[in-house]
């Protein structure tokens, strides 16, 4: 098993350091301030290939948690073994609060990867990384995501159609998103994009309380998102799940999170 290999020699360390490398400089290039805008504006398209980068590197670390092995849920926050640790759990939670404060259609891809990632550390569940969530400003994320609404911009649309005649579509969204990014022109999500988006923090949501029988941290759910707020997207999330499957629990609306 890949956690034997992690245990077993040190040199792993290395990879981590990498995870946290790629994932923090994405950071920063969200977060640059006006000195770096001039240098990173010419550099759009270099972006969208650091974000694939990104995109992937969310992809392994939610592959090494398949199948709920906690262990490696643990590895992942804490690598007793190593030198120096690095916390792949807060550092996911650091992303995504930057991430919503540049909530854009070019970003939807990375957002949802990481919150799916979030999703594979806590669920089985894993206790530890629960409460390291729980503990976390993921509750404020949460609260600002579900309670978002927004509004179809057929500018956007008409951009990213231009640009999609030399590029696949994902790319050309990439570029249109990181492009008002860095120039400072805000986009709002396309609604299907914020309807997914908070469909899967309900998920997650619903996975830190997965299996806990304290009243505490039901406690701490419901003061920090309104039962309201939870009420209405879970209402959403029945109806459409009426419209779609018409009430039946077949496999498809069961694996229906993994699709877009």
């Amino acid at each position: 098993a890949i956690y034997s290999y992690f245990i077993s020699y040190t040199r792993f360390e290395n990879l981590f350091a990498k995870f946290s490398e790629i994932i923090n400089d994405h950071i920063k290039i969200l977060s640059k301030d006006d000195d770096q805008q001039k240098t990173v504006e010419l550099n759009v398209t270099r972006q969208v290939q650091e974000s694939k980068v990104l995109d992937k590197t969310l992809r392994l670390l939610q592959l090494f948690c398949e199948g709920h092995n906690n262990d490696m849920q643990n590895y992942l926050r804490f690598q007793k073994n190593n030198r120096n640790n690095y916390d792949m759990v807060l550092l996911l939670i650091e992303l995504l609060k930057t991430y919503y404060i540049y909530l854009q259609p070019g970003l939807y891809d990375s957002i949802s990867k990481c919150l799916d990632t979030l999703i594979e550390f806590v669920q089985g569940p894993c206790e530890e990384n629960q409460m390291k969530l729980l503990d976390s400003k993921f509750f404020d994320i949460a609260y600002g995501i579900l309670n978002k609404e927004t509004k179809r911009s057929t500018k956007y649309e008409k951009k990213v159609s231009n640009l999609s005649k030399g590029s696949s579509d994902n790319q050309a969204s990439r570029l249109v998103g990181l492009e008002a990014l860095i120039i400072g022109k805000s986009r709002d999500l396309e609604p299907w994009m914020l309807e997914r988006l908070k469909y899967k923090v309900m998920i997650l949501v619903m996975s830190l309380i997965e299996k806990r029988k304290s009243r505490s941290i039901i406690k701490r759910v419901i003061k920090s998102l309104p039962i309201d707020l939870l009420k209405k997207n879970m209402a959403k999330i029945y109806k459409k799940f009426k419209e779609m499957y018409k009430g039946a629990y077949v496999v498809e609306a069961l694996n229906h999170a993994d699709v877009d």
